[in-house]
């Protein structure tokens, strides 16, 4: 599957919004239980996107993940369910991390969420913190090549 990386616009929110929806849940499902009201996953909206950039990953004209990220930050990386390990989270983190640059870069997710892990250590990140079930990467330095397998 060849997977194209670009700058998302107003006409991908919607695949972007749904990617998030569909993600969000088997994300509490694997870390902790929600927090948040039940209908929390369905109200992303263009606005709560974080500053800076979005980035969307298309295969065969179809959007099939996201990551968000500015400031030294990657805010969001989520992926379609039904494109799990085909390459796709690996290739929206490499495309944040050129576009990023050297300097410290964090993440976070849950940390049950065993698949994110190690695509963030695959990338460079090492553990930071680790609390109530959320973890905190950071990467120092040039951006890693995560390998493309998984």
């Amino acid at each position: 599957m060849k997977i194209e990386i670009r700058t998302a616009g107003h006409a991908d929110f919607p695949a972007v919004a749904q990617i998030f929806r569909q993600s969000r849940v088997i994300e509490h499902e694997i870390g902790r239980p929600p927090e948040l009201p039940s209908d929390a996953p369905g109200r992303l909206r263009l606005d709560t996107l974080p500053a800076g950039t979005t980035l969307i990953a298309v295969a065969d004209g179809e959007t099939i993940g996201f990551v968000s990220f500015d400031r030294g930050e990657i805010a969001l990386l989520y992926v379609a369910p039904r494109h799990f390990r085909k390459g796709a989270g690996r290739a929206l983190l490499r495309a944040a991390l050129d576009r990023m640059g050297e300097g410290e870069i964090t993440v976070r997710c849950y940390e049950r969420n065993g698949p994110a892990r190690r695509l963030y250590e695959d990338g460079g990140f090492t553990l930071a913190d680790a609390a109530d079930g959320d973890c905190r990467y950071e990467r120092r330095g040039p951006p890693a090549d995560p390998p493309l397998e998984g």
